[in-house]
């Protein structure tokens, strides 16, 4: 990829076609009419397979066989070639597919598929995601030693967890620290990476947290910790 383009993701049963970050195909939805298909520039015919970039009045595409000449080879496939992959690449400045975004036309003769799946793909360096809503910690714990204060021993998504452990909503992770007790971390807040990245982590949470101390020297009378409980929205 060329400096100033941008690649997307197409892919067929008959076909694999990489271009920006826009998308496109995924398999072989029911076919479209082909002789209601018709494209300027390379030549296709009813029975090609083939994606084309079809962008707005005034922006130039190109599309064409991964490796191959720009005008030279598109990105198509004959009849005969039924059943192979082929990957393509869109010719495309970032801001034009930013702004303008782009069609791709395609075509599914009769004679080498049946059905079509459309299956859009995006691509983004740091993905973003809401964490979990109700998260529970203990720090502490209930025996008579003092050896586990300050540290977290439960960690999850109900009351009174047993065990530190991932909590994972619609596949966004929050962590807890591992050694003294602090804010939960989010699988999608990438400030502490080297070098550091943005935090793409979004919405609010509830931490419910309980705090075991055992103070020195033990009480007298009851148990020999003592117990505050804590409900923070972040």
């Amino acid at each position: 990829m060329t400096s100033g383009t941008q690649s997307t993701l197409f892919h067929g049963v008959l076909i694999l076609f990489m271009a920006g970050f826009l998308v496109m195909a995924h398999g072989c939805v029911q076919k479209p009419d082909s002789s209601a298909s018709t494209l300027s520039g390379p030549s296709f015919t009813t029975t090609d397979f083939y994606v084309s970039a079809s962008p707005s009045p005034g922006v130039s595409m190109y599309t064409h066989l991964a490796g191959g000449d720009w005008n030279a080879q598109p990105c198509k496939l004959s009849k005969d070639a039924a059943g192979q992959d082929i990957r393509c690449v869109v010719e495309a400045q970032e801001e034009d597919l930013f702004f303008q975004g782009v069609n791709l036309a395609y075509q599914f003769p009769k004679e080498m598929c049946t059905y079509a799946i459309r299956n859009d793909f995006t691509y983004y360096q740091f993905f973003s995601g809401a964490g979990p809503t109700d998260l529970y910690m203990t720090v502490g714990d209930t025996t008579a030693s003092a050896a586990n204060d300050g540290l977290i021993t439960g960690f999850g998504s109900s009351p009174n967890p047993a065990t530190v452990e991932d909590v994972t909503v619609g596949g966004v992770t929050a962590t807890a620290p591992t050694s003294s007790a602090g804010t939960p971390t989010c699988s999608t807040d990438y400030s502490q990476l080297t070098p550091a990245g943005p935090n793409c982590c979004f919405g609010k949470y509830t931490l419910n947290l309980t705090t075991y101390v055992h103070p020195s020297p033990a009480p007298s009378t009851g148990p020999p910790y003592t117990t505050t409980s804590s409900t923070t929205t972040a």
